[in-house]
Formats: structure tokens, sequence, C-alpha cells
């Protein structure tokens, strides 16, 4: 499932006041800090917001009933190729061009219509399965149609419907390959060529540009002197040669042109990636609730000095541990899920000297990032400086106050921020914490 899915996902049920597993403008709050691109933020916003898994799930069933249609639809094309080439050579007497236009025919008149679509760039409609979305009574179903109606004709669904295409055609071609190839190994066919309008030499040299590229490959063609004993006459003579020409032809003109479109297919999709279009109003709102600008018309205001934290970075290549200095936050063994939009891995509280001295010698055997928390109300005495400095300087502090606090709190905030740009930590500052 490609991230992009998800996100567009929630989108869509957002707009029709579907009920996540968690509040959505609760978790574009908590990413305010994230300094990631917008790009993976919303990402992981709605992979915050789909806390359960549920939508994921959903995406990934449908993903899964798609693959099995596809599974089954590419039996029965290889299954009708085979059925209906066998019934083509039941006769032991064969038009070698009724047979060929038999195969091919069909095939090449669709890889035509297929480049005539490409290059005029013309838009086919799709069929849309309805147990494709499960309930289509259900909220989260009808989204994901709308979602696959909507990505319909973007460059990238195009393209993989062309490989879908492409992948049935080629095991249909497969399914009269194996046919043909096994009839004639157990049969004995003779092959004879008719017309009336066309002179022997127009369909001698017709043969041979046809037999060109087969026998370049290795296959048995038949000479010009067979093919003019074969025209009105069922010659036996000469039977392995154009049951040669036959799978030559096959596989030269059916499978190859065909192989080459699927590749072509395949890189177009690679090329034409899915892209999530940030300009909607949707996404343009999500991204102005984060952008942090003071719009101040007055040039004799000076507003107070506002303490920021340096940019936090995320690192991906490490682990992601919480700890709580002391206490946990009024008692909230969840306070650290989703801060920062990041899982985090609980390591509860830290308060004798022996847990500190763990805590530091674990963090330093691997890359970790720490996210600690801190009453606010706590002054920032050396002794608990010195511990956060042995953990280094991958160090988040998270700060939090609550209903509790006073004047003399900012005081403390301020002395924690001094302490934090001392010693190179970045940190986060939360509001009136609540219990559970």
């Amino acid at each position: 499932m490609m991230p992009i899915s998800l996100t567009e996902l929630v989108r869509l049920l957002e707009q029709r006041n579907h009920i996540f597993s968690a509040d959505p403008t609760v978790i574009t709050e908590q990413l305010r800090q994230n300094h990631q691109d917008n790009l993976s933020k919303l990402h992981r916003r709605a992979e915050l917001i789909d806390r359960h898994h549920e939508l994921a799930d959903r995406l990934n069933r449908h993903q899964r009933r798609i693959q099995w249609l596809l599974y089954m639809a590419a039996a029965v094309w290889f299954i009708t190729g085979f059925m209906g080439t066998y019934g083509l050579m039941q006769q032991s007497a064969l038009n070698f061009f009724v047979v060929l236009m038999g195969i091919l025919g069909m095939n090449t008149i669709m890889l035509f219509i297929w480049l005539i679509n490409v290059c005029f760039r013309r838009q086919t409609q799709s069929i849309t399965i309805p147990f494709l979305y499960g309930k289509h009574s259900d909220a989260v179903g009808q989204a994901i149609a709308q979602l696959d109606a909507d990505t319909m004709f973007r460059p990238h669904t195009m393209w993989r419907r062309s490989v879908v295409m492409h992948r049935l055609t080629l095991m249909g071609l497969m399914g009269m390959f194996v046919a043909a190839l096994l009839l004639l190994l157990v049969r004995q066919y003779r092959f004879t060529w008719e017309s009336t309008l066309l002179s022997n030499q127009t369909m001698t040299h017709a043969i041979a540009y046809l037999a060109w590229l087969p026998e370049k490959l290795g296959f048995d063609v038949p000479t010009a002197s067979a093919i003019l004993a074969s025209r009105n006459h069922l010659d036996e003579t000469n039977a392995a040669t154009w049951g040669s020409l036959l799978l030559g032809s096959l596989l030269c003109y059916g499978i190859l042109p065909r192989l080459l479109a699927w590749g072509v297919s395949v890189w177009q999709t690679h090329h034409h990636q899915p892209e999530l279009n940030l300009q909607l109003p949707y996404y343009q709102n999500i991204i102005q609730r984060w952008q942090r600008k003071i719009v101040d018309s007055d040039q004799d205001y000076s507003p107070d000095p506002i303490r920021q934290s340096p940019a936090i970075t995320l690192q991906a290549a490490s682990q992601h541990w919480a700890v709580a200095v002391d206490m946990l936050p009024q008692n909230n063994p969840q306070w650290y899920q989703d801060v920062l939009g990041q899982e985090w891995l609980n390591q509860n509280v830290v308060a004798s000297r022996d847990e500190w001295v763990h805590l530091a010698q674990t963090a330093a055997a691997q890359p970790v990032q720490l996210l600690v928390a801190i009453r606010a109300a706590q002054t920032p005495d050396r002794g608990t400086i010195r511990r956060l400095a042995s953990l280094g300087t991958n160090v988040i502090v998270w700060l939090w106050t609550d209903s509790t606090s006073d004047s003399s709190t900012q005081e403390r905030l301020q002395q924690w921020y001094d302490v934090c740009e001392q010693y190179g930590w970045t940190w986060v500052k939360c509001n009136n914490v609540k219990s559970l």
C-alpha cells in the first residue's frame, strides 16, 4: 500500500465527517513542531489518525482482492488461448494463413488500438467491480471507490492498466503457443495455402518477409519451392517447416511485440509516480496551520520575545525512546503517544541513581533518540542536569505543565530553556497535561 493512498483516503473520509480512531485536529497540532517537509508530515498525519490501522487494513484487503482477481483473469486468458488454438487446429489439414490470422488477428488489432490510444492520449473507460470494495453501504468502501475513480485517469494509473492489459494478453498468447506446440508434437498436420487474387510470386515474397525474423531466431522456414508446392495441395513433406514457421510467427509477431509493450508500460509506470495534489483546499488548510507566521500591521508594537526551540530533527536511523523523570505526567502512562508525530518506545520512569546509570549505558550502546518528560515546575538542579547530560545531546526535553501551574512555573520554564540551549538539547512544551 502506498502512503499516498492512505493520505487520500483520510482526506475523503474527513470531508465526509467520518469518526476516526484519533482526533485529526489533535494530530495536526502535534505535528506542528515536526520539521519534516509537508508531504512527509501529511503522510505521517494519516498514519497517526489511523492509529488502529483500520483504514490501512481495508486498503490492503482491497489490494489483495484486486491481485487475486488478476490471478484468476490471467488463468482464464491462458485457458482461453489454449482452448481456442486447440479448437482451431482440430483438423489435420490446415490452411496456414487461416490458422495464423485466427491466432494473431485479435492480438494485433488490440495492440494497434493500444498504440493509437497512447499516441493520441485517448482515455478509455474503466469497469468498476462492486465486490472489490466490500460493503458499498460502508463509508470506507464508498471512499475507496471514490479514490479509485479520482485516480482513474492519472498517468500512473493509466499506465498500470496498460501493464495489466499486456500481462493478460501475454498469458493468452502463451496459452496459444503452448497449445500449438503440443499439438504439433503429437499430431501429423498437412499445411496448404490458397488465394484467388494473389499470384505465386507475390505470395512467395510475402511468406519470405514473414519468415525473415523467425529464421533469424533459428526457426526452420519453408523454401520457395516448398511454398509453391503447398498451394492448393496438402503437402506432408514440408509440414515440419510450416509448423516451425507458425510457432516462430506466434513468438515474433505476437509474444515479443506484446512483451515490448509491457516493458514500456512498466517503465512508464515507474516514471509517472503518483503525486499528492497539495493545492487542494483540504491540504492547503492543514499546511497553513503548520506555518508559523505573525502578521502585525502596527509598526510601533514590539511583542515580548518568545523562546523557540531549535529545529527538531527526528532521526529515522535511530530508535526512539520515551522516559519520564521522577514521575509520570499527571499519572498518564500514554503521555508520549504521537508526540511530534513519532512512535516512541516507553521506558517508564527513571528516578533512582541506578536507573539513570542503566538508561545512560543502554542508550550509549546503540543509536537512540530520547524524549524526556520533565515537569516544568521542577527546578533544574545540578543533579538532574548532570544526569541528563550523561544521556548525550540527542535528547528532546518534553516540559509539561498542569492546572496547578502558576507564575513561578514560567520562571522555571525560562531556566529550563537556558539549560537546554546550553547543553544543545531541543525542547517541546506541553500545557495542562490531563490525567487518565
